[in-house]
Formats: C-alpha cells, sequence, structure tokens
C-alpha cells in the first residue's frame, strides 16, 4: 500500500532483531527499544528532510 500510495514506511520492527532488552513485554518496546525506534525515525527524516 505504501508503494501504491507514495508513502514512506519505517519498519523499526526488523530492526529489533528480536532482541529482548528493548521489550518491555512481549509486544510493547521499553524506554531502550523507544530510543531506538527515535534514532530510526531521526535518521530517516535527515534523509527526507532537508533544510
Amino acid at each position: 500500500m505504501c508503494q501504491d500510495k507514495g508513502w514512506r514506511f519505517l519498519d523499526y520492527a526488523s530492526n529489533f532483531n528480536q532482541r529482548r532488552v528493548l521489550y518491555g513485554n512481549t509486544i510493547h518496546p521499553n524506554q531502550r527499544g523507544y530510543d531506538v525506534i527515535a534514532g530510526l525515525i531521526a535518521e530517516r527524516m535527515g534523509r527526507v528532510i532537508r533544510p
């Protein structure tokens, strides 16, 4: 759908590589996990938005 609509998609879950230390439970990230997500978003936004 993203390709059809021209949307950008960030598959952050694939970057976790099942590293349990990034999860607070079996589904939700903990603070370390959210820090990883924030870094991925910042990196991607840096490529998308240029001053």
